[in-house]
């Protein structure tokens, strides 16, 4: 499945679907009814007719995967198939084929740059950096556990923050980051040297510290930046090193928040990966 889709503009979505099976050598009569199935499998009813040219984006790569999925492929590759998308088609159709990849045994390789892709569409994740794999796993494996500074900037980890281990003591090991001191499960030695690594919407933030018992960590700050993320806004904190917290508007518009705003950044030990 290509990423520019690749259809053959002077043949209609039928014959477009057909063609592999034409190229196999297989007679009109049954490429035609299988074409028909993969047709009605993407959503495509009755436009078996219409060309390309007539189509709209997520129509026309839905002929595509279609198409490729005619000749009940072994192994099923997807080059980027949504990234020439608006966003709600992409969205619809990456549920549509995570469902059609649950129907089908062939394996599949899904090369993409979006997160949310990466996390809703794999059983198994590699990151490639520089032509390498950097690391491979389980997506909950690779997005909360990062091996190293560069896979966790890649996953979307945007809080990696320099630190040291100063103390540990019942698999609890307390961290210095900057002027602050932040309790993380793990086991690591003191003296190691390592990063910080936490995802934004592990963040919260409060305008004074709480007495939730259950998060170990409370760092106050003062507000750099807020910015639109998403259906979120994006607040970046100086607490001696920038930390990032995705917040809900309903959030920021209660808490005022805005650059200049003193804050307190809280999150759970858990929420912290050391590498």
């Amino acid at each position: 499945v290509f990423q520019n889709f690749g259809l053959l503009p002077h043949q209609n979505v039928l014959d477009n679907v057909a063609f592999p099976l034409k190229v196999q050598g297989i007679g009109r009569a049954e490429r035609n009814l299988r074409a028909n199935e993969m047709i009605e499998l993407v959503g495509l009813e009755g436009r078996g007719g219409a060309f390309p040219r007539e189509l709209s984006g997520g129509q026309q790569q839905r002929v595509g995967i279609a198409r490729s999925l005619a000749v009940n492929p072994e192994v099923w590759f997807l080059d980027e198939p949504f990234s020439a998308l608006d966003v709600p088609t992409r969205e619809q159709l990456l549920r549509e084929t995570a469902s059609i990849l649950r129907e089908t045994a062939g394996a599949t390789l899904f090369v993409t740059h979006d997160r949310v892709e990466a996390l809703t569409i794999n059983d198994e994740l590699a990151v490639l950096i520089d032509g390498k794999i950097a690391q491979q796993g389980p997506p909950e494996e690779v997005f909360g556990k990062p091996v190293d500074a560069r896979v966790a900037e890649f996953v979307g980890v945007e809080n990696v923050i320099p630190a040291a281990v100063v103390g540990a003591e019942d698999g609890v090991a307390r961290v210095r980051a900057g002027e602050h001191e932040v309790q993380v499960v793990d086991d690591l030695p003191v003296g190691t040297q390592v990063h910080l690594c936490m995802r934004p919407e592990d963040v919260a933030l409060a305008k004074s510290a709480g007495t939730n018992t259950s998060v170990r960590n409370a760092i106050a700050g003062t507000i750099a930046a807020v910015a639109p993320h998403g259906s979120q806004m994006r607040v970046e904190i100086d607490c001696g090193f920038p930390l990032v917290a995705y917040i809900t508007r309903l959030s920021t518009d209660e808490l005022g928040l805005r650059p200049g705003v003193d804050v307190v950044a809280s999150f759970k030990a858990s929420a912290v990966h050391l590498i």
